[in-house]
């Protein structure tokens, strides 16, 4: 199918590594957390993501015929647009723990 990559594969699982490493010692990391010591790592999964949720929306309604001329590149599909909206709340939190 190719929706996702073998880079997009690894970036997920690196985000994965980092998730459980977070879980297993999260009240010990919380104070410490720096967000942006992971941009890179956040960016891959972010690309991923969309990929993955691209196909999924294509797959799911992309032969419909009223669609025909949708730019099927730049859907998004609802689980994209939820993780777009935790990190807009992660951003938004990050930035006011930095201003206090």
């Amino acid at each position: 199918m190719r929706a996702i990559d073998s880079t997009d594969v690894l970036s997920i699982q690196a985000l994965r590594k980092h998730r459980n490493d977070l879980a297993h010692d999260l009240v010990g990391r919380l104070t410490g957390l720096k967000i942006e010591e992971h941009q890179a790592l956040f960016e891959n999964v972010n690309r991923a993501l969309f990929k993955l949720s691209n196909y999924r929306a294509y797959q799911e309604i992309g032969a419909e015929p009223k669609l025909r001329d949708v730019d099927w590149k730049t859907v998004k599909g609802h689980e994209y647009l939820l993780f777009e909206e935790v990190v807009s709340k992660v951003k938004l939190l990050n930035l006011h723990r930095k201003d206090a």
